[in-house]
């Protein structure tokens, strides 16, 4: 496991987690990038708010 930093004005930030070769960040453009473009990231946003507290239930 590897990641990259970045730091801001509030201090170091996790940027991104490549496991296995694998990046989170490259991951997630791919699952939802297109969704995003097609319905923009408040919708993509709330549908997974509205998924996640459906979980809990």
């Amino acid at each position: 496991m590897s990641y990259s930093l970045r730091r801001d004005e509030r201090g170091w930030k996790v940027w991104d987690v490549v496991i296995e070769g694998i990046s989170y960040v490259k991951s997630f453009r791919e699952d939802f990038g297109s969704e995003i473009d097609q319905k923009g990231l408040d919708a993509v946003i709330d549908r997974l708010e509205a998924q996640n507290s459906n979980r809990g239930s």
